[in-house]
């Protein structure tokens, strides 16, 4: 499974927290597309190509909300990280707990990096751009 060099998968049961995410992200220059999931499931179901989501791009990146109904941000990640087509997504985790276990826990679980919500977009810009060098190009247009 080859990975869409532009599409950006954001899990995050808020849809308000996705519209902002999305909204910033473009004022930033960002051109990759940006699909939204709102649950752990769905996000599974897209990543794992089926159901409504088979025709879905395989990601070149992820953001991650932690706190989310019935599966959680980590367990998303601890799932993603177990899987051989999808380990070497990058995921960032997008959320607003700065509780030390739950840094710790997405660190221990194969997170790229951690964002707190509110978002501070050219933080996240930052964290997206880190990765880019690492892990895969993204189109960013001059500010």
């Amino acid at each position: 499974m080859s990975a869409s060099l532009n599409t950006i998968l954001v899990v995050d049961d808020n849809p308000d927290d996705f519209y902002a995410v999305q909204r910033e992200l473009v004022a930033s220059g960002l051109r990759n597309p940006l699909k939204h999931c709102e649950t752990g499931e769905e996000a599974l179901e897209f990543l794992r190509r089926r159901g409504r989501h088979a025709l879905a791009p395989v990601p070149a990146m992820i953001l991650l909300d932690i706190n989310m109904p019935r599966m959680s941000g980590i367990e998303l990640l601890r799932t993603i990280r177990g899987e051989d087509a999808l380990r070497m997504v990058p995921v960032i985790m997008m959320t607003s707990s700065n509780d030390d276990r739950d840094v710790l826990a997405a660190f221990q679980g194969g997170a790229n990096s951690y964002v707190l919500k509110p978002v501070t977009f050219d933080g996240l810009v930052r964290a997206i751009q880190r990765i880019k060098s690492h892990w895969f190009e993204i189109l960013l247009t001059p500010r």
